[in-house]
């Protein structure tokens, strides 16, 4: 659909009243509405009328839209770009507020995925886009199953979404999980961004940066990103840049318009071409010397999707084995337990390392991984492994080796192995 279709409904009921309107300034005072006020077109349209019979000294009357007729449907496949008055039960699968800046005045918007038939299995239901205009975060919470009433069709570019305006009744059927936080647009520390999907606004130092790539799915080619981690006095976090970084690590970062993304339950600084980032100064900010302590864990600390940490380990075996990849080549992966006071779990390497039992390992830049349900470190390089001469604690005996904690802390921490409780 061009530009001017996607307000073809709108338009029309325009010119029936402004006859002699021209069609693309009344595209374009939609529009305005829609991008500066962020109005959708058919909350703009009473609006819009007036301004057009007002420059054409036209007696302002109502509107002769024709009324809206309520259209209850099952799958968003029984609706049409034109629908206005949609009632419809959908399962929300995301939520995501931002704030955006209008004429001086913070206006909030959200958007997100919903799919229809939600009381039944993935496989019967279908997945569309949605943009949330009336602040309903409280009532669209991912999880929940949720009655719309109201809502209309948006067709853009041949693809529909649903638009929840600030009229539509929203009605919880099925409580789902924590609401989303609403935006803001002061900076939040990262312990805060931490606990919520959605957008936020960070000041925090760049503790590490280095370039990757990540693999198209269709396999067609290569998507160059950056890797690192950024910290404050609350705490650090991952990052994934899908645009260049040109900052050395040690830089305090005022980071506007990122959004946090759970990567395998673990939340992830997204930065994306709009977001905005400029260097900071404040004398006050936590140094890079305590951001770097603070980015040493423990095995215990260990969670699914962590990069870029670094752990000191014991080992307490080690073994090779070699296989043959999809693509035919002879490839050898190295593995063992690894032990430190506060428990156990594996470590692979893909290069070539090998240990003894009893070694400490000191390890930069490792990754984690689920295995059988319990963490697993991983490094890929030779260089982000140190054998150190000096033990950081007595030797542990693997055989004999179980950490004592409270039920309370096993069931509000992570998945952990070696560990016992009364």
């Amino acid at each position: 659909m061009t530009e001017d279709g996607r307000y073809a409904t709108q338009v029309k009921i325009v010119k029936q009243e402004c006859p002699d309107a021209d069609d693309s300034e009344i595209v374009e005072e939609f529009r305005r509405y829609e991008e500066e006020f962020l109005i959708p077109p058919e909350d703009a349209l009473r609006s819009v009328v007036r301004k057009f019979q007002t420059a054409a000294g036209i007696e302002l009357t109502k509107i002769a839209a024709p009324a809206k007729v309520e259209k209850k449907v099952d799958r968003f496949s029984e609706l049409d770009p034109e629908d206005r008055n949609v009632t419809i039960e959908v399962a929300v699968i995301t939520y995501t507020p931002r704030i955006q800046m209008v004429r001086g005045e913070e206006r909030q918007v959200a958007f997100g995925w919903i799919e229809d038939n939600p009381w039944e299995g993935g496989d019967n239901r279908e997945r569309w886009d949605f943009k949330d205009w009336g602040e309903q975060g409280e009532n669209l919470a991912p999880g929940s199953v949720v009655r719309l009433e109201g809502a209309s069709v948006n067709e853009w570019n041949d693809k529909r979404s649903l638009n929840i305006n600030r009229t539509t009744r929203v009605t919880v059927l099925r409580e789902g999980g924590t609401p989303v936080m609403q935006a803001s647009s002061e900076p939040v520390e990262i312990a805060t961004a931490s606990a919520n999907e959605g957008y936020v606004n960070l000041v925090a130092r760049l503790i590490s940066a280095k370039p990757d790539v990540i693999v198209k799915r269709d396999g067609s080619g290569e998507l160059e990103v950056v890797r690192g981690r950024l910290g404050d006095s609350s705490g650090s976090i991952g990052f994934l840049s899908w645009v260049p970084l040109e900052h050395e690590p040690g830089t305090l970062l005022k980071i506007d318009g990122a959004s946090i993304r759970k990567f395998r339950e673990t939340p992830e600084v997204n930065i994306g071409d709009r977001t905005m980032i400029e260097v900071y100064h404040d004398s006050a900010f936590t140094s890079m010397e305590d951001l770097s302590k603070a980015n040493k864990v423990s095995i215990s600390d260990l969670r699914n999707g962590m990069r870029d940490i670094e752990v000191t380990v014991q080992v307490e075996s080690w073994m090779q084995r070699s296989f043959t990849s999809e693509d035919g080549t002879e490839r050898v992966v190295r593995s063992g337990d690894v032990i430190d006071p506060t428990g156990r779990c594996r470590l692979t390497a893909w290069c070539e390392i090998d240990p003894g039992a009893g070694d400490f390992l000191h390890l930069t830049g490792a990754r984690v991984q689920f295995w059988q349900g319990s963490p697993d470190l991983v490094i890929d390089e030779a260089a982000q492994v140190s054998n150190l001469s000096d033990a950081p604690w007595e030797s542990i005996d693997p055989e004999h080796h179980w950490v004592d904690i409270d039920l309370t802390s096993m069931l509000s921490g992570g998945s952990r192995r070696g560990i016992r409780t009364s």
